[in-house]
């Protein structure tokens, strides 16, 4: 059985995110609750994170020794984003 989370943003424009998760918990798609249109899927290997997929565009994840994605490239290998440890070992996202 898949679970399920939900969460709303707000800025710039309100859009309720429907986060959906495979049967050992891992996030595999987000997609908008309103049109249902998928938003981004995320692809593993087991437990290792390998890529983010979103409008179409694939990004490679790197993740460190403990399996947190660190940052991901594009497909020519150029960082599109980094992750930033915050309060609580909560990862935010930079860039891209």
């Amino acid at each position: 059985m898949r679970g399920q989370a939900i969460r709303t943003l707000t800025s710039p424009t309100p859009v309720t995110i429907h986060s959906v998760f495979d049967s050992d918990g891992r996030r595999i798609a987000e997609d908008n609750e309103t049109s249902g249109a998928v938003i981004r899927e995320y692809v593993w290997n087991g437990w290792d994170p390998v890529a983010v997929i979103e409008g179409g565009v694939i990004s490679f994840v790197r993740a460190d020794h403990i399996g947190r994605p660190v940052f991901a490239t594009n497909a020519t290998r150029v960082k599109v984003w980094t992750a930033t440890p915050a309060l609580a070992g909560v990862l935010g996202r930079s860039g891209g």
